[in-house]
């Protein structure tokens, strides 16, 4: 069945979006990942479920940090 609604492949969409965001100035680049990260404190502060995110947020850094521990303890770094 040929359908009347037709949608790019979610590929093509993020290559077509990287291949604009790398064609951008730096300081444009900079400003969108600004703006990226502001989006996504707000969405943090909204959410319903705030403290628990930043518990997560706090348990994967202290793993993250756990892991150099024991790169730089393994080869003495």
């Amino acid at each position: 069945m040929d359908w009347p609604y037709h949608f790019p492949h979610p590929a093509d969409v993020i290559a077509r979006e990287a291949e604009r965001f790398r064609a951008l100035p730096p300081a444009e680049q900079i400003r969108e990942i600004l703006e990226l990260a502001e989006l996504g404190h707000r969405q943090l502060e909204a959410s319903p479920r705030r403290q628990e995110i930043l518990e997560e947020i706090a348990r994967s850094e202290e793993e993250w940090r756990e892991a150099h521990r024991r790169v730089f303890a393994k080869f003495g770094f």
